[in-house]
């Protein structure tokens, strides 16, 4: 079967749902769930359902039974839910964006995080998870690694590397999610629970690797990550002078040019005599 027909319904999914990532990542997912031969999938960090509903409607074409587990808190202090209302408005629009594109049967919205998906489903062999919430990647997967098929299809946003200065809710921020992202992530390639297949704008694609571990060492292989944290080096750029720049400059600008203390201090240096200067 041809999928070629669907970027332009994954271009109105993006705008529909406020999806944020560029969009050949919708496609790589499409591709991804296409491929996978169905089974389970587990997503954390739903937002308004973009990469859901593109994971969806790969596995759609497939033509295999599949499930998705897609799960948000849709609150929190940095969550950029919040500007969209309370936790209900959130929900409902998610869901009426996966009725709009015909998936929801095969959707289970979960509100929470991943330790609430695993206390109400029973969640094995899953063959597609989706990483893109807060950055803490090796919560995620101590959770759920042991719970993944061989060879699993594994994406995680976030992680060029970059620090960025942002707005959220009001907050200014010094934001490190994609550090600690690439951090971890490189971690666990080199451990061998993650196997790089590549890299495409800012989200990874990996292959569950054969590493045997506990929940408990997948926290100890990311710890020195989280250490790297104590300092960041900032290139600082001002592209904008402040309003105290401006400010100066205005004044600094008017006092050179013709301000009654610029005149003063022409006539003072006419009436002085020479051999006073």
């Amino acid at each position: 079967m041809s999928t070629d027909n669907f970027d332009k319904t994954l271009e109105d999914v993006r705008l529909s749902a406020h999806g944020l990532l560029p969009p050949q990542i919708y496609r790589k997912l499409f591709d991804i769930a296409y491929r996978s031969g169905g089974g389970t999938f587990v997503e954390i960090g739903t937002a308004h359902g973009a990469a859901t509903i593109a994971l969806a409607l790969g596995a759609q074409a497939s033509q295999k039974p599949f499930h998705i587990y897609s799960v948000d808190p849709f609150s929190g202090r940095y969550s950029s839910r919040v500007k969209f209302g309370s936790v209900n408005a959130n929900v409902t629009f998610v869901l009426a964006q996966f009725e709009k594109y015909g998936v929801s049967k095969n959707i289970g919205l979960v509100v929470g995080e991943c330790e609430d998906l695993l206390r109400s489903h029973r969640v094995d062999r899953v063959s597609v998870l989706f990483l893109d919430a807060d950055g803490r990647i090796d919560r995620d997967l101590s959770h759920l690694f042991e719970r993944l098929a061989p060879r699993c299809k594994i994406a995680i946003d976030d992680i060029d590397d970059s620090l960025y200065v942002s707005k959220i809710n009001g907050l200014t921020v010094l934001d490190q999610k994609h550090r600690i992202g690439a951090a971890i992530s490189k971690a666990f390639v080199a451990r061998d629970l993650l196997r790089l297949e590549a890299i495409v704008e800012n989200t990874g694609f990996y292959v569950k690797g054969d590493a045997q571990v506990t929940p408990d060492e997948i926290r100890l292989i990311a710890l020195p990550a989280y250490r790297e944290l104590v300092f960041a080096e900032i290139d600082f750029y001002d592209p904008a002078p402040s309003i105290a720049k401006r400010i100066w400059k205005f004044v600094r600008d008017r006092v050179q040019s013709a301000s009654p203390l610029r005149r003063l201090v022409k006539k003072f240096r006419r009436s002085t005599p020479s051999g006073c200067h």
